[in-house]
């Protein structure tokens, strides 16, 4: 993601146009997990195949994988208040 070496699984349906606006899903895995495993795990893939999104299943960072939305809520609570 961003050129920071992480890992993304990504699946376009067979039905994708690009000529046709198409939504994206993001499937974000648990701590410790990867992409790759949540992608298996929740079969968003069938889904997207069903109802013509793509899915994207990005790694986290750190050791184990997670997600810290800490820094992005830090800066707008800052925004906020001035």
């Amino acid at each position: 993601m961003a050129g920071d070496g992480r890992a993304v699984t990504v699946h376009v349906p067979a039905s994708y146009t690009p000529a046709t606006r198409t939504a994206i899903v993001i499937d974000l895995h648990g701590l410790g997990s990867s992409g790759s495993a949540q992608a298996l795990l929740s079969h968003l893939s069938a889904k997207a195949d069903a109802v013509g999104f793509i899915a994207i299943s990005p790694d986290g960072t750190g050791t184990p994988l997670g997600w810290s939305f800490g820094r992005l809520l830090r800066s707008r609570a800052r925004e906020r208040r001035r």
